[in-house]
């Protein structure tokens, strides 16, 4: 959706949006239990004692600590959510993700794409991306989102928070805030995996999965050599190939706009590195089309 309105606003002339960052510093730690389970609650249809015990599984803990010189005496510990468990990020989504539904059902502090759907704030565990029209609308929206979270009792992160400005420049451009602090204004800014910029170009995303690319041939080939496979070894190089390293350097890039033909030679030279230390076809007479078709494989990149 962040790429959407990116190119909606590039599009667009005399338009800009702010999307601000936040995160919550220490998620697990910082949740409020008995808020968590009201927000639990909200949203399961059959209420039962699992929820009872959901609630009194975390009242008290008792937890000590393994050391070079052995274990610590077990402590009290009272109302925190135990991160390794396997309903802490489950809590911890349902719980921030009252933030975004509440401004769904109220119809406020929205950003209508396309002056059609409304984006409410975006929530994933302890990240919070809020998407405005610089101005008078992202004023709202922080303040929205910093009394949203302060009546959660958690606490931000005003290192890690960040704004990001797109589209043309605004004189009347506010400063965002977290916990009464002014958060930095970056150009960049790494979500869910995928880098977002002001210039709503792909290179950076493109830089980063190169790099990615070329540590994943490393490893492929580092199994290859380590294993004896005899006949399968093609067969297995092609399946890891498949497995690992298209999966690494494509996810997520259906969603990337205005992919150039440089952009996409870029991800397949990361490919053909790899085809070509598997053949051990090096010489410039093999093209990289040619290895396609020894390898009887398609290309993933383009037509």
């Amino acid at each position: 959706m962040i790429y959407g309105i990116q190119n909606e606003v590039k599009q667009t002339k005399n338009k800009s949006v702010d999307i601000a960052f936040y995160d919550i510093e220490k998620m697990f730690d910082s949740l409020w239990t008995d808020d968590t389970i009201n927000d639990i609650c909200d949203v399961v249809e059959d209420i039962d004692d699992k929820i009872s015990l959901m609630h009194e599984a975390n009242k008290e803990s008792f937890v000590a600590v393994n050391t070079p010189f052995g274990r610590t005496e077990r402590i009290k510990v009272k109302d925190v959510e135990m991160q390794g468990s396997v309903l802490a990020p489950i809590k911890a989504s349902v719980h921030m993700d009252k933030i975004g539904k509440t401004s769904l059902e109220n119809r406020e502090n929205l950003y209508f794409y396309k002056n059609t759907i409304g984006i409410p704030p975006l929530e994933m565990i302890d990240d919070v991306a809020s998407i405005s029209e610089c101005g008078v609308e992202s004023i709202k929206s922080y303040v929205y989102i910093n009394s949203a979270i302060e009546m959660k009792k958690l606490p931000l992160n005003v290192k890690k928070c960040k704004k990001l400005h797109i589209g043309s420049n605004n004189r009347s451009c506010p400063d965002l805030k977290a916990h009464e602090k002014i958060i930095h204004v970056t150009d960049k800014e790494k979500y869910l995996g995928d880098q977002i910029s002001s210039s709503c170009d792909n290179k950076l995303n493109i830089k980063d999965r190169k790099g990615k690319g070329i540590g994943i041939v490393s490893q492929i080939m580092t199994l290859l050599d380590d294993i004896c496979l005899g006949e399968y070894y093609f067969e297995a190089a092609i399946r890891l190939r498949e497995a690992y390293l298209v999966n690494g350097i494509l996810f997520n890039s259906e969603i990337w706009y205005d992919l150039k033909e440089t952009d996409i030679r870029e991800l397949e030279e990361i490919d053909e590195t790899l085809l070509r230390r598997i053949l051990n076809a090096h010489s410039p007479g093999h093209s990289y089309r040619n290895l396609f078709r020894f390898t009887q494989i398609l290309p993933k990149y383009s037509n």
